[in-house]
């Protein structure tokens, strides 16, 4: 009775994978090289950002940012950049796109090609003049500059900025303008940072081809504003006057308070004594010293006392030399009648290198000197406290040239509408939530195929026994 208790199914189940234990430890070894195999060579994917500032006229960020995603836009802004072409390189394992400066061919549609789904074309370069078609596995040969019709499209391929004579095979994907506006839409994103600036952002596998479109974007609407500002007869609106007048006053206000602020670092920077040790202090003292010495012409005999604790033998070698320099030309000048000036240039190398020397020098000891807080929490401030104060002045500049439109009535509410790009960056995208997700699935795999597999073979023969 114990031995039919003991050989139930868990204790069958846990018996099998016992005995196969090497089977399991190998499977799920190749399931998780394979995972790293694909993670090694998978593309890698962009988030392209830009941080955009918007004039005063605009009522809101988000008033700006539904312009920059509606779909003429974003239609516009690929057709002006002919995104409809797509390049790619292949690999054994991974596909990289190339955009821009790295094409070695540009892929040049003509006027009535028409394509209502995606299509994919691939280009090897025979030699420097031709190259070789493979659509829809029918192979052409194709010059360079040579404008051809192949069914609905007509193209000509012409060299790339990256062109040499043997390249890889290219891939190129013509993708139609609709489904473009549906993919950059889905990937654009936009997040309101303050009252007159926002960030927009795009996920892509070219950083390049990002950024370029992000600013083509940006570069539209100011255009369309622009157009409008130039031909548009809006009346001037007087009433505007008092509330932007108050509004420069309001920020120069916060400019000043950043200036006081500049101003009372400053102050903490140079009354915050110094920590120097008595050897660095003795050198500092001889520095002083020295230097007269070094500014005095060159015509003049200078010799530099001795007896003066540098603490630096690569100083202490520049005096030296520069004193055995000055005493070689008065031994040459009272020997003979030679000319003072191939001394005095050779003197004055001397003289620069070792007042550099010294400046450098005295420049580590000082800063060196200063505690560690101040060095970093204070530059930090500082770089803090410009970069509000630049933006701050850019916004009053702003205002004041809408100031004096008004004022003169030579602009239009219109002409005010405008974006300006303050910061770009790209970054790569980290591959770590999906690496793990991809190992996790890739350590279920291992363990449960097998034990599948197991478990259906031990079905199989405990049938066969039972028949017999």
């Amino acid at each position: 009775m114990n031995d039919a208790h003991n050989k139930g199914p868990g204790r069958n189940i846990s018996g099998l994978l016992f005995r196969n234990k090497y089977l399991i430890i190998a499977s799920v070894t190749v399931f998780v090289l394979a995972a790293s195999a694909y993670l090694l060579f998978s593309s890698p994917k962009y988030k392209v950002r830009v941080e955009v500032a918007i004039s005063n006229n605009w009522q809101l960020p988000i008033t700006a940012i539904n312009e920059l995603r509606s779909e003429a836009a974003i239609k516009n802004a690929v057709k002006a950049l002919k995104l409809q072409v797509s390049y790619y390189r292949k690999g054994t394992f991974k596909t990289t796109e190339l955009y821009g400066d790295s094409l070695p061919i540009k892929f040049m549609l003509g006027k009535g090609s028409t394509y209502n789904s995606p299509t994919e074309i691939t280009i090897n370069l025979i030699n420097g003049s031709v190259c070789r078609i493979d659509q829809n596995n029918v192979l052409t040969d194709v010059p360079l500059y040579h404008p051809v019709k192949y069914g609905s499209l007509s193209y000509t391929i012409i060299k790339g900025p990256a062109f040499k004579p043997t390249q890889p095979p290219l891939t190129l994907k013509i993708t139609p303008f609709a489904n473009l506006t549906e993919l950059f839409s889905k990937n654009l994103n936009a997040k309101v940072l303050s009252s007159n600036s926002f960030e927009l952002s795009i996920n892509v596998n070219n950083a390049q081809k990002g950024q370029a479109f992000l600013n083509k974007l940006i570069e539209i609407i100011n255009n369309r504003y622009a157009k409008t500002s130039l031909t548009g007869k809006t009346a001037i609106d007087k009433s505007l006057i008092p509330e932007l007048n108050d509004s420069i006053t309001y920020y120069k206000g916060i400019a000043n308070k950043y200036r006081q602020q500049q101003n009372v670092l400053n102050h903490i920077r140079k009354t915050i004594p110094t920590v120097t040790s008595e050897k660095e202090q003795v050198a500092l003292d001889a520095f002083d010293a020295i230097k007269p010495y070094l500014t005095k012409p060159l015509y003049t005999f200078v010799l530099i006392p001795d007896g003066y604790d540098v603490g630096d033998s690569h100083i202490e070698k520049l005096i030296t030399d520069f004193n055995n320099a000055q005493l070689e030309k008065q031994r040459q000048l009272q020997d003979s009648d030679t000319n003072a000036s191939a001394f005095n240039l050779e003197i004055g190398s001397l003289q620069k290198k070792l007042l550099n020397a010294i400046t450098f020098r005295d420049k580590r000891i000082r800063d060196s000197s200063q505690p560690k807080w101040t060095r970093s929490v204070g530059a930090f401030l500082s770089k803090q406290l410009n970069d509000s104060l630049t933006f701050v002045d850019a916004v009053i500049k702003n205002k004041q040239q809408q100031y004096t439109r008004l004022i003169h009535g030579s602009g239009t509410q219109a002409a005010d509408l405008s974006l300006t790009v303050i910061e770009q960056s790209d970054t790569r995208e980290s591959t770590v939530p999906r690496s793990l997700l991809i190992y996790l699935l890739a350590l279920l795999a291992g363990l449960i195929l097998p034990s599948l597999l197991l478990a259906f073979n031990e079905h199989l023969i405990s049938k066969r026994e039972t028949a017999h």
